[in-house]
């Protein structure tokens, strides 16, 4: 899936970044995505709207009670639950 060259530049990036979770990004913060957690009950469905390891994310918007949270991934707008959002980490 990755050639040398990008699993060493992910590598690099990650390692310089700060590790949270999706729950944890406050509106426009941009990030990549580092995993899901295998607790996850929409683990399958998350890979197939594109949560891959290291795709680009952002927070596009977030309800004033805290749940549901909107992210932009490829290209799709997708409201997530805060649940769900902190079994998915990220790098900013």
């Amino acid at each position: 899936m990755y050639d040398l060259e990008s699993k060493l530049y992910f590598k690099s990036y990650i390692q310089r970044g700060v590790n949270l979770t999706l729950a944890d990004m406050k509106e426009n913060d941009c990030g990549i995505i580092l995993y899901i957690s295998n607790e996850c009950e929409i683990k399958r469905r998350l890979f197939d709207m594109g949560f891959i390891k290291g795709n680009e994310i952002s927070c596009v918007r977030r309800n004033f009670l805290g749940s549901p949270i909107a992210y932009k991934i490829e290209g799709s707008v997708v409201a997530l639950r805060k649940n769900d959002a902190q079994k998915v980490g990220v790098v900013l």
